[in-house]
């Protein structure tokens, strides 16, 4: 018997160490309000989902919106848009406008990581410059959703959202085709900013329609030979494909807006006033650059087609029979709405922001004389 009660002493010994090795971590832990950093680890690995979803926790979302403009009306409606859906759900929204720079730009969006925002808005003003600030929020657990414009992958963004520019562009060629029939083809094109990857796809896409709608191509086979025809104007300024029956007889930059669109328009005519048409990446600058149209009398003799964006003023003259002939639909609302449908989707049912789609595209849609009233509507915001 005294041999089976040292032995229960000896093991209740045992057990008592043991109990208390499990418990060290406890005894050891960090003061109230600070964590390890084995502990923020831990908790950054099974947290995540709870911190996002705003329904299931009731804390304010904070949202933030950086625009690369709002001098032009689709800026000011995308932005708008995003502004009040976000206002709806009962969000905190906070817009910042870079002014067409791409150092404030990266400043915005660093502003909005420093405030730890649960999502952001961008509509970047080139795919590279803010990559770095865009990874950086990634980083910190902000997921971007870039709309209307492209963005590197190097980024790191959730996913980008944005109108069919190439088929929007495709389909605006054809029409232009069609319009013109078995005439030669003599135009100008007015080009958003140099190097602007969404502005060399809207253009190229009017050549690829009208080879395929010309010459019979596959769409593959007319997108390569755009993009040749692209490099050709890129290298020389001009570009000219006879077989196709088409010259761009020179380009000019007009910074997306119609402010821009117009001196444009304007030198372009002094060198070469005998075109038949205008070529352009966006409705705005187009307008400015009929008012050079009109102003050298050209109108009559000129037809004008906009690879984008819908404009209202846009369908308002081609609703009224002027020379603004077609353009592709690029409506803000339904990017907006969209990019809001993936941001509901990752803040209130916390789906993984990294799940969807790089690239995520609204109907491509020709809009012209005989359709603008399906489009057309006067009490839109753009």
């Amino acid at each position: 018997m005294k041999k089976i009660a040292i032995v229960l002493v000896v093991l209740f010994a045992l057990m008592s160490v043991t109990l208390a090795g499990c418990g060290a971590p406890a005894a050891e832990s960090a003061p109230s309000g600070a964590q390890t950093s084995a502990q923020a680890s831990e908790a950054a690995s099974v947290e995540p989902e709870a911190s996002t979803t705003g329904e299931e926790t009731g804390k304010t979302v904070k949202v933030g919106v950086a625009m690369k403009t709002l001098d032009n009306p689709y800026f000011i409606a995308l932005a708008e848009t995003l502004e009040n859906l976000c206002k709806e759900k009962g969000w905190e929204v906070t817009v910042l406008d870079a002014k067409n720079d791409i150092t404030e730009e990266t400043k915005n969006i660093e502003t909005f990581n420093s405030q730890n925002m649960d999502i952001v808005f961008l509509d970047a003003i080139d795919t590279l410059s803010c990559a770095p600030a865009v990874m950086a929020g990634k980083e910190a657990g902000i997921p971007t959703i870039v709309v209307d414009s492209g963005i590197d992958p190097s980024a790191g963004a959730a996913t980008s959202i944005s109108s069919d520019n190439q088929n929007n562009g495709i389909e605006v060629g054809k029409y232009a085709a069609k319009y013109f029939g078995d005439k030669q083809i003599t135009a100008a094109q007015i080009s958003g900013t140099k190097g602007h990857p969404t502005g060399l796809i809207r253009r190229a896409g009017i050549y690829a329609g009208i080879f395929e709608a010309r010459l019979g191509l596959s769409p593959e086979d007319a997108w390569n030979r755009a993009l040749e025809f692209e490099q050709q104007l890129t290298d020389n300024g001009k570009a000219s494909d006879e077989e196709a029956k088409l010259e761009i007889v020179g380009q000019g930059w007009g910074n997306w807006t119609a402010d821009g669109g117009l001196p444009a328009m304007e030198d372009l005519l002094v060198a070469n006033p005998n075109i038949n048409a205008v070529f352009g990446e966006n409705d705005n600058m187009l307008i400015g650059a009929m008012t050079a149209l009109e102003n050298a009398n050209k109108l009559d003799s000129v037809a004008i087609f906009a690879s984008a964006d819908g404009q209202k003023e846009a369908y308002e003259m081609i609703k009224e029979g002027t020379a603004y002939k077609a353009t592709g639909e690029n409506n803000p609302v339904k990017v907006a709405e969209q990019a809001m449908n993936i941001a509901s989707q990752i803040i209130d049912d916390g789906k993984d922001p990294y799940s969807f789609e790089a690239e995520i595209f609204t109907d491509a849609n020709c809009v012209n004389p005989e359709n603008v009233d399906q489009f057309y509507d006067p009490d839109s915001l753009f």
